[in-house]
């Protein structure tokens, strides 16, 4: 089901629904959580995803702030050289870069 979610989520925020995609990105993280567990990859991968959206609505600290939680959430759980962290590694970095003008 989270993973329905998240694909629906991804599927709205393309088509300009950015409401919509956050808050089912919010529905998919909290089924991930309670199904799969609070620190596992699929969690990291939708809070990336959700980051880059509340990053393009320009809440960079909030985006901050869940940066920082997928990034350390697939760095416990996956290579260092896995794409997931690489993504959000980069990610996390560019909004880092932004804030700071």
């Amino acid at each position: 089901m989270g993973v329905n979610l998240h694909n629906l989520a991804d599927v709205r925020a393309g088509l300009g629904y950015p409401d919509e995609a956050e808050a089912l990105y919010g529905r998919a993280l909290a089924a991930k959580s309670r199904l799969l567990g609070p620190n596992h990859p699929q969690v990291g991968l939708t809070l990336n995803n959700l980051v880059v959206l509340v990053a393009d609505r320009g809440d960079l600290a909030r985006a901050a702030e869940l940066a920082d939680r997928a990034q350390m959430v697939l760095a416990a759980a996956v290579a260092t050289d896995h794409p997931a962290l690489v993504a959000a590694n980069t990610t996390l970095a560019a909004i880092s870069a932004t804030r700071r003008g």
